[in-house]
């Protein structure tokens, strides 16, 4: 795209980034990246080589991204605190999600992926009552209940053999308007 002489926009250096990792691997990527003008490297782009190393499980790339894009003031939203927590988790770490998500809430609400992410550290953890509070605080903000989030939290209590509440979890599935609607 762009070397063909297209003009593109932030966004679509940010797709072309992605594409790039997918097609051609994270290196061709960063090259990408690493050859764009300062003023090409934004918010949007610089989230877009964050998720390609986060997808690729390279955390110390991801953490010191993460550390630039802080200092830039351009890790100010729940997508790229998102994308570290789930590295965190797919690394063995789930004991940084919380704290993640503490620094993350100071300026930034958390939405529900944000919550399913602390829901799994915590399980993790294997601390049950600190994922029932993660629901509750959810209610508490006003994020919304929804499929996903139950079915996450049946699934995390029939890994830990608590059946009782997986059923009371998948009967509030149940009573919701539309299973198929992520947004109901």
């Amino acid at each position: 795209m762009e070397r063909s002489n297209n003009k593109m926009n932030n966004a679509d250096r940010a797709i072309w980034i992605g594409l790039l990792a997918k097609t051609e691997g994270v290196a061709s990527a960063e090259n990408y990246f690493n050859s764009l003008q300062d003023s090409a490297k934004t918010k949007k782009t610089y989230g877009a080589l964050l998720n390609c190393y986060c997808q690729e499980n390279m955390l110390a790339k991801a953490t010191e991204l993460f550390e630039k894009m802080r200092e830039l003031n351009l890790a100010s939203d729940a997508l790229n605190y998102n994308n570290i927590m789930s590295l965190h988790l797919r690394v063995g770490q789930p004991e940084k999600v919380h704290l993640m998500a503490k620094e993350m809430e100071e300026n930034i609400p958390a939405d529900r992926y944000t919550y399913n992410h602390l829901m799994n550290s915590y399980a993790s953890l294997k601390d049950f009552d600190a994922v029932e509070k993660v629901m509750e605080k959810m209610e508490t903000n006003r994020v919304k209940h929804d499929w996903f989030s139950h079915g996450n939290m049946a699934t995390i209590y029939v890994n830990a053999g608590l059946v009782d509440k997986a059923n009371a979890s998948l009967e509030k599935i149940e009573k919701m308007k539309n299973v198929h609607d992520h947004d109901s």
